[in-house]
């Protein structure tokens, strides 16, 4: 899933990264449960989410600086949406992994 001049989520903004934690250890996921990724744009932050037991789910968003600033709740709403998504995968993998 890395794209082209996609770096690691807290290089490229550590309050993404901030917000992106916050929201995983609300639904107990770990950090190696789930791939983020950012590349930084003119106009703010392309964030690139994989997860998955082969990281082949994945979630992407664009946040302008200044809701990255603001803290706007668009943003914890999306790592909040895809940390439950994720959860919600890593769980049905699971389960199929125990019926084989």
């Amino acid at each position: 899933m890395n794209e082209t001049g996609a770096l690691p989520l807290f290089i490229v903004s550590k309050d993404l990264y901030e917000i992106f934690c916050d929201q995983l250890a609300r639904v107990h996921l770990q950090l190696y449960d789930m791939e983020a990724l950012g590349k930084a744009t003119d106009d703010g932050v392309n964030v690139m989410l994989a997860y998955g037991a082969a990281f082949d789910h994945g979630e992407t968003a664009s946040f302008s600086y200044i809701e990255i600033k603001n803290r706007a709740p668009v943003v914890a709403r999306f790592f909040q949406e895809a940390a439950e998504k994720c959860k919600e995968t890593l769980i049905r993998d699971y389960y199929k992994m125990i019926k084989l």
